[in-house]
């Protein structure tokens, strides 16, 4: 292994682009969801940019589990109006428009994660709009 440099050092705390290890373990905390993220921010305490790209995966995952289910009871709710309006037939059919928009809903997902997972590889350290700035602060007061 080579020895860190002051460069590396400085990066490691912020201040510099971060090494490629850091950046591959940023995006990582997008794709793998809120455990992987959680187990990342947990174990990698000594990189802030790792640390911040990490608690804001979790904190995203968290924002979109309360929206998701809310989301699930208001298309559960369509589903039964339309059920009872058209004597149980559209019942049915209230069950496959939610099943194609949560697929549309999913894939939309797939490609923000992917999106996000991509910035933080390419060294860009970016604050989400609900969640950003609770990240930054949360990692913020952990160094």
């Amino acid at each position: 292994m080579a020895k860190a440099t002051a460069g590396q050092a400085a990066a490691d705390e912020g201040q510099l682009a971060p090494d490629d290890n850091s950046r591959a373990f940023a995006a990582i905390s997008y794709i793998f969801g809120i455990i992987i993220a959680a187990l990342i921010y947990l174990l990698k305490k000594e990189k802030e940019y790792v640390r911040f790209h990490a608690m804001q995966a979790v904190l995203l995952d968290l924002v979109l589990l309360v929206f998701n289910l809310a989301l699930l009871i208001v298309l559960l709710a369509i589903a039964f109006v339309l059920g009872l309006a058209s004597g149980g037939i559209g019942f049915f059919g209230g069950f496959i428009l939610i099943y194609v928009l949560f697929f549309a809903w999913s894939l939309a997902l797939l490609a923000i994660r992917l999106f996000l997972a991509w910035k933080a590889y390419h060294g860009e350290r970016f604050l989400l709009p609900l969640v950003g700035s609770h990240a930054a602060r949360m990692t913020a007061s952990a160094s």
